[in-house]
């Protein structure tokens, strides 16, 4: 499945930056690193890959990229025991990124 990210402003305050709440992927620049942020609470910090910025804004991200997550713990409590719950079932995603679009392997 590939989707096209959306491009957020360079963030001066704090990693994230309202990405949680779009439900796509989404990128952008905080303190000269560049950060991904994929649905179901996977936050990348890109600072160990190359980061093409292409000439229309997007970016292309060498090698591809593996993100263990989420970055939020998520489940229940059942008989007193936490259950983690994980979205889809999904622990990592990987994929590519390339012209600002988001490719799964």
């Amino acid at each position: 499945m590939s989707e096209q990210a959306w491009r957020f402003p360079d963030d001066e305050d704090g990693i994230a930056n309202g990405a949680e709440g779009t439900g796509r992927v989404c990128y952008w620049r905080w303190k000269g690193r560049w950060w991904v942020w994929l649905p179901g609470g996977f936050l990348a910090d890109l600072s160990k890959h190359d980061v093409t910025e292409n000439t229309d804004g997007t970016i292309t991200v060498a090698p591809s990229v593996l993100v263990s997550g989420p970055r939020q713990r998520n489940g229940a409590l059942v008989d007193g025991v936490w259950q983690e719950q994980w979205p889809g079932g999904q622990r990592e995603r990987h994929g590519f990124f390339e012209r600002g679009e988001w490719r799964d392997v």
